[in-house]
């Protein structure tokens, strides 16, 4: 199963399930997050200090893509440009930036988990964000198999990432996050074999 859809792999990324109370005031606490562009094939987040050099022949996701997975309107997406919203900081997850090779289904996500809105998420860390995280992968019963989790360097950045893999479609999965402010940042790769190359497309600002 060659092709996986930004969609499925939306799904198969489950937030921390916490529950939430309060969401104004502690949105209002994390009015710094702005959204990333595009400019050609180059895509930058300032609020991550990164930019990212999409591979040749590989779509960016649209705008009713990245809509879709945060559950807004394309057209509140575009009015709002590059301005994060009250209304999208009362979301737990906040999608940036979602990039596809249409031939074989390989893709990378940047998202903003937004700790925020869990009782307790701003007090974790990125071990304990990613070792809640595999323990709800592994509840879906879809065959994972978690390959431990190490300290990786991205474009001078230091992340933690969980490497996993889903035996049921051949894939592999590498979730690398970095916890800013109140937020988590995490870059998601899906492959269907080797390492994740794609980090090193990543630079610095």
């Amino acid at each position: 199963m060659k092709k996986f859809s930004l969609f499925l792999l939306a799904i198969i990324i489950i937030s921390m399930s916490a529950g939430c109370s309060g969401r104004e005031g502690r949105a209002a606490e994390a009015r710094e997050l702005v959204r990333g562009s595009w400019n050609g094939n180059i895509f930058t987040s300032e609020f991550a200090g990164l930019t990212f050099t999409m591979p040749d022949n590989w779509l960016p996701g649209s705008d009713e893509e990245i809509a879709a997975l945060m559950g807004v309107s394309a057209e509140f997406l575009s009015e709002q440009g590059m301005k994060i919203t009250e209304k999208m900081l009362e979301l737990s997850t906040i999608y940036d930036m979602a990039a596809q090779n249409p031939i074989n289904g390989d893709s990378i996500i940047l998202m903003f988990e937004n700790l925020s809105m869990h009782i307790g998420g701003t007090r974790l860390n990125e071990m304990q964000y990613l070792e809640s995280l595999a323990e709800q992968l592994d509840s879906f019963e879809m065959g994972y198999a978690f390959l431990g989790i190490k300290d990786t360097t991205i474009a001078g950045q230091s992340f933690k990432t969980l490497e996993a893999s889903i035996d049921m479609y051949g894939l592999i999965q590498f979730y690398h996050v970095r916890k800013i402010d109140n937020f988590m940042c995490a870059i998601i790769v899906t492959i269907d074999q080797g390492n994740d190359n794609l980090i090193s497309r990543f630079s610095g600002l």
